[in-house]
Formats: structure tokens, C-alpha cells, sequence
């Protein structure tokens, strides 16, 4: 697919694409149909957008002061390396599954590397744009772009969060079930 080729945005769109199938292989094929997009990223655009708009409007309200420029500046590098380092540890995953758990959650695992792999490009990308744009006085046109960026970051990362805590989860009760389990010994004293 030839928008893979752009650089930074191609590879965006490729894990975008990727992450929208689920890990599927078509993914370098085809693009996925506008349903699933609308599903899985723009729902959740849709979304931070409205957070956005929320936080400008507290900000004329109560003079709240909504800076995303900064909060994108000063909380995107730890986001990268929370995500970064809870990508490592699912690297150990294979080795500390047992095989007919591993079989059981295969398409979780297979979309794994798209699950983290989109949102820590667009996190970084979100870092990268902040950083090369930052007016001395941001606009509200500067601030809602931005904030609406920074709000969907807050969404991926949290959905990062929960696909740990889901593996976790899996792997500690498929560890419980193996411990209660009856082992072979037992059933021959029997």
C-alpha cells in the first residue's frame, strides 16, 4: 500500500491499520473498513475532542488554566516509558505461559504488538508535533488540537492499562487452575 511509504505518517497509518484488525495479516493488504475505524479511533477522537471542549470551556468559565502543550511536554515521556517497559515484560510472556494457555488467548496475543505499538507511535509523534509547534501564546485553535491529542493519548494509555491488567489477569487465574488442578500423582494414588 503505497501511504505506507510516507515517512512518520505511513507508519502511523500501517499501525493504525494494524491495530484497528486486530494484528489480522490483511493488514498490510487492505485497509480496514470505515466501521472499524469509526470503532476502535475515532469513537474514542470523538471523545477526547468533547474533553477538550469541556476543559477550554472550564477555562473561560473559572479561569482555569488548560495548557496541553505543557502536560503533553511534561507527561508524554514517562507515558513512553510506562508503555515501553510494559511491552518489554509481555516479551517474557511466551517463556512464562504454559503452552495451552498461550493457545487459549492467541488473538489477544497476536494483536500485542499493534495494541502497543499505535499508541506509542502517536504518543510519541503527538511529543514530536508539540515540541516543533509550541507557540509562546497558544490560540484556542493551538489548544484544542493539542488538548484533543493529549485527551486521546490519556484513552490509548489507559487502554494500555487495561490490556495489562486483562494478561494479568489471564495468566494468574490459568496459574490458580493449574495449581488446583489434580496432578497425574495424585490420581494414581487413587
Amino acid at each position: 500500500m503505497k501511504c505506507y511509504n510516507i515517512p512518520i505518517l505511513g507508519l502511523l497509518i500501517k499501525f493504525a491499520n494494524a491495530y484497528v484488525l486486530d494484528g489480522r495479516p490483511e493488514y498490510t493488504t487492505r485497509i480496514a473498513p470505515n466501521t472499524l475505524w469509526l470503532e476502535c479511533i475515532f469513537k474514542d477522537v470523538f471523545y477526547a475532542a468533547l474533553m477538550s471542549l469541556a476543559a477550554m470551556a472550564l477555562t473561560a468559565i473559572i479561569g482555569f488554566n488548560f495548557s496541553p502543550s505543557s502536560v503533553i511536554s511534561d507527561v508524554f515521556p514517562d507515558f513512553i516509558g510506562f508503555a515501553l517497559g510494559a511491552y518489554a515484560l509481555t516479551f517474557l510472556l511466551p517463556y512464562s505461559i504454559p503452552d495451552h494457555v498461550f493457545k487459549e488467548n492467541e488473538s489477544l496475543l497476536k494483536s500485542l504488538p499493534f495494541n502497543f505499538g499505535y499508541p506509542l507511535s502517536l504518543i510519541v509523534v503527538v511529543l514530536l508535533l508539540n515540541s516543533i509547534f509550541k507557540p509562546s501564546e497558544p490560540g484556542l485553535l493551538f489548544n484544542f488540537i493539542f488538548g484533543t491529542a493529549m485527551f486521546y493519548c490519556f484513552i490509548l494509555v489507559i487502554e494500555i492499562i487495561e490490556l495489562v491488567g486483562n494478561l494479568g489477569r489471564s495468566i494468574v487465574s490459568h496459574r490458580m487452575d493449574d495449581a488446583s488442578a489434580p496432578s497425574k500423582d495424585d490420581n494414581k494414588r487413587d
